[in-house]
């Protein structure tokens, strides 16, 4: 299972766009991980919770730590990028419940399904 893990991971990195910013495999995986742990959260809130998004949150945190060398423990920037994402796409999803702007509050909810819909992308079968 985990090399069948790496491999996706390595598949995914192999297939981003040409002019990507080169990002660590697991900073990328955390940071996604930590905006489907915010949609998750937003959803329980709002009655609306997800378990194909727990799974899908779930397969991140393995992603993150196959990618990691060694002892599996995030590093520091790796774990801040996380809840760095985590708590951005959690200001974009109150933004685009909450906001009196009808405006601002669209474009916050296009900003968070676009981050979701970045992540879903690198998981095969996901978006």
């Amino acid at each position: 299972m985990q090399n069948a893990l790496r491999l996706l991971a390595a598949t995914c990195l192999l297939a981003a766009p040409l002019g990507a910013a080169p990002q660590d495999p697991s900073t990328l995986f955390a940071q996604c991980a930590g905006r489907l742990a915010a949609t998750i959260e937003q959803g329980w809130l709002t009655g609306r919770h997800d378990t194909r998004l727990a799974r899908l949150k779930r397969d991140f945190d393995v992603l993150t730590d196959a990618a990691l060398p060694g002892s599996g423990v995030l590093p520091p920037a790796t774990r801040a990028a996380r809840i760095e994402a985590k708590a951005h796409q959690a200001f974009l999803l109150r933004m685009a419940a909450f906001h009196a702007d009808h405006r601002r509050a669209r474009l916050a909810a296009a900003a968070a399904r676009d981050h979701r819909a970045r992540c879903l992308s690198l998981l095969l079968g996901a978006g």
